[in-house]
């Protein structure tokens, strides 16, 4: 990786941002990079594989970063160093978070890529520490092409925390989660650098907190219980239409007002966020529905995710229609909390009958149902997940229940 890392900074800037590569980057397909890596030719001035890996990187980021990959002369590093990469709308939720915490500045001792410091340097005054010297330079050149006020340094995080702590109000953290097997874990012992590290290396300073970027899978309840004097503690949920993307955990030294907090980015980028005091939320009584109402609601995962399901819903007036509490229903509202779905007629459980009720092959599938599979499911009905029909399926007092169900896109929903 070190050696592609030179092999980019070392390729002539004029070539990798001249209109004919660039114009190559945008049309090539697979098929076509393919040619170029096979015969090992150069593409407008730059060697055959800087090129692919930039096309490589290129199509990764256009998920996560699509407005960065239309900025001319920007570098990408291989796909490996952007495997933790935030995508541009959890950056988004992220800022509005430093806006929040009245955040002045930070120093990001995890800095990679750079793709955090580029959307969140437009919120606070940003320092970025990466270790390898080659990422590093990628990072600061690309901050230059954007003409972006960020201090980029390479150097060891901890040790540049440790000097210059006192510099900053916030740290931010990206720990690199892999265990000792190279295998991607969401543990905190096999995070590099470990939080108490980080944790060590700020309380030597005034800093007033520390944000940590985790896995959507760690559990949230483990990181409110962790024992740090000095700090108050909250996780905050970012999901990106219906992806939990990340989980922030924030130690503070001032009280947040909040010790839970689920962030929806919706499809037009714009955020919904709820605060709530308590972790895990208390339980709000709700009304079992007697008959199946008009409309469905079925909670986002990072809702779900975040423990907020039953408590929104009875702030939105919604009943129970199982058990478990996973599927609710009520009068037409709109939310972007739950998606929405008007109830159009019962469907069998069982799946010879059900292949004789439907009509067509174009349905998705919602199972709520513990031994439903919606991929298996699929599989035997020859379905394919097209249009805005849904099959629901789920548990209520021990019995099996399915719907037939049509989407209802939110106003703020692109589907």
């Amino acid at each position: 990786m070190r050696e592609t890392l030179q092999e980019i900074l070392q390729t002539s800037k004029e070539a990798l941002t001249s209109a004919g590569f660039r114009e190559w980057l945008s049309t090539s397909n697979r098929a076509a990079v393919n040619k170029v890596l096979l015969a090992g030719k150069p593409v407008h001035g730059v060697p055959a594989t800087v090129a692919v890996h930039q096309w490589t990187a290129m199509q990764k980021l256009r998920k996560k970063a699509p407005e960065l990959t239309e900025q001319p002369g920007i570098l990408f590093p291989p796909n490996f160093f952007l495997e933790q990469t935030s995508s541009q709308q959890s950056c988004i939720a992220k800022g509005q978070l430093l806006a929040q915490l009245q955040a002045k500045s930070i120093i990001d001792i995890t800095g990679g890529f750079g793709l955090d410091a580029i959307f969140l340097s437009k919120q606070v005054q940003y320092t970025h520490v990466e270790h390898q010297e080659y990422l590093q330079q990628i990072a600061k050149q690309n901050f230059e092409t954007l003409n972006l006020p960020i201090t980029s340094v390479p150097d060891d995080g901890l040790t540049y925390l440790a000097m210059h702590a006192g510099e900053t109000d916030w740290v931010y953290a990206d720990p690199q989660r892999r265990d000792s097997s190279n295998q991607r874990s969401f543990h905190l012992e096999d995070h590099q650098p470990l939080p108490s590290e980080v944790i060590a290396a700020a309380q030597k300073k005034s800093v007033a907190g520390i944000l940590f970027k985790l896995s959507p899978m760690v559990d949230l309840g483990l990181l409110l219980k962790q024992d740090i004097p000095h700090y108050h503690k909250a996780v905050v949920v970012i999901e990106v239409k219906q992806e939990v993307k990340e989980i922030v955990w924030i130690l503070s030294k001032n009280p947040l007002g909040f010790t839970l907090q689920y962030v929806h980015v919706d499809g037009k980028n714009q955020t919904h966020a709820v605060d709530h005091p308590n972790f895990p939320p208390k339980k709000d009584p709700l009304q079992k529905t007697e008959n199946l109402p008009e409309y469905l609601y079925v909670p986002n995962p990072g809702l779900v995710k975040s423990g907020l399901t039953d408590t929104l819903a009875a702030e939105l007036g919604l009943n129970s229609v199982d058990d478990p509490l996973k599927l609710f229903g009520g009068k037409d509202i709109e939310t972007p909390f739950y998606r929405q779905f008007r109830a159009v007629s019962p469907v069998p459980t069982n799946t010879s009958a059900l292949k004789k009720a439907l009509q067509g092959k174009h349905y998705h599938i919602i199972s709520l149902h513990p031994k439903i599979k919606p991929e298996v499911l699929a599989q035997k009905l020859k379905l394919v997940p097209k249009g805005n029909l849904y099959l629901i399926f789920w548990m209520d007092a021990g019995k099996s229940a399915g719907y037939l169900a049509e989407r209802t896109p939110n106003a703020s929903e692109t589907l």
